[in-house]
């Protein structure tokens, strides 16, 4: 009896493990990212063998997408996060509620997309899921509960990801889907590939449990300013490097456990300490990694490093 009473507890776990994290590749949404893509990038599928029918049926909806969508963000604009939201669970048809030109778009536009490109793409995000699912499988749980234990608030129990061949200017970005958190995210960006996809992974989800001025770390940044020195005004961006940096840290210290010991982090191997955190590098390094190495409080830490940056920060109209 206790051995059966043990294996069911095995498949518990196994189970909820499992339901953490849900990645696949979905045509609609491969579809929707690949309109918008071309939308707003210029450029303009073809392939050998189209008509002339069918290459006006997937301009025209290109330029549906160009005129509606054109100056608006994937991860800010309600519209489109509600459309990407709802066609992760579409199947055979996109899902009512749409404005009737975005719905004739991609209906116009499935049948091209279905016959010259989703083959292609829907293999790309396969393979990228085969590597990514299997690391997530194995370190994914692991690295839920550090960075729970690094931001002080339970990490989302239930992370979609939808693998797309294009994903937005950045590959990658994450909205509320509800009963989930929802991530879309590019099988072809090579800033995403190999290790680098189980950072992202990570740090995608985090968005739902840290902010830039609700949540963990962004909220705590804010009360540095309300309850010591309401003049500081730390980077617009130091909570987001904080991000990058804990993601980044607790992805390479898993790899570490793993036998993978020569990973560099996203933040490290994009220089973004040289870009949009610039000046950010040593007071994160000073002050956050002791905190993540147990030798310094969060709220200890938070406070140094926004007294750190805080005169680097550039004026508020500043862009």
């Amino acid at each position: 009896m206790r051995f059966l009473f043990t294996i069911a507890v095995f498949f518990m776990a196994l189970s909820a493990e499992a339901q953490r994290w849900e990645l696949q590749s979905n045509f609609w949404v491969n579809l929707h990212q690949a309109l918008f893509d071309e939308a707003q990038s210029g450029k303009h599928f073809e392939a050998q063998g189209m008509s002339e029918f069918e290459t006006k049926l997937w301009r025209d909806s290109v330029n549906t997408y160009r005129v509606r969508f054109y100056d608006r963000s994937p991860i800010f604009d309600d519209e489109l996060v509600r459309i990407n939201d709802a066609l992760s669970a579409a199947t055979d048809l996109p899902p009512e509620g749409f404005a009737e030109p975005v719905t004739k778009a991609l209906l116009s536009a499935a049948p091209v997309y279905r016959k010259y490109r989703w083959t292609t793409d829907d293999r790309s995000n396969k393979f990228w899921i085969s590597i990514a699912g299997a690391m997530i499988r194995d370190a994914g749980d692991d690295l839920a509960r550090d960075h729970s234990r690094v931001y002080g608030v339970p990490f989302p129990t239930r992370v979609r990801v939808d693998v797309s061949a294009t994903a937005g200017t950045y590959g990658a970005y994450t909205s509320d889907g509800g009963s989930f958190v929802h991530t879309t995210i590019s099988s072809r960006d090579p800033r995403y590939q190999g290790y680098a996809a189980l950072e992202m992974l990570l740090h995608e989800a985090s968005h739902a449990i840290a902010g830039a001025a609700t949540g963990a770390i962004g909220s705590e940044i804010a009360a540095v300013g309300r309850n010591s020195n309401p003049k500081l005004l730390p980077p617009r961006e130091l909570w987001h490097a904080v991000l990058y940096y804990t993601s980044g840290e607790l992805t390479r210290r898993a790899l570490v456990e793993r036998g993978i010991d020569d990973y560099t982090p996203y933040v490290y191997k994009q220089q973004m300490f040289d870009r949009a955190f610039f000046g950010l590098r040593e007071p994160i390094e000073t002050f956050w990694l002791p905190y993540l190495d147990g030798r310094m409080q969060r709220e200890a830490a938070i406070t140094a490093i926004v007294q750190a940056t805080a005169n680097q920060a550039p004026p508020r109209n500043g862009g």
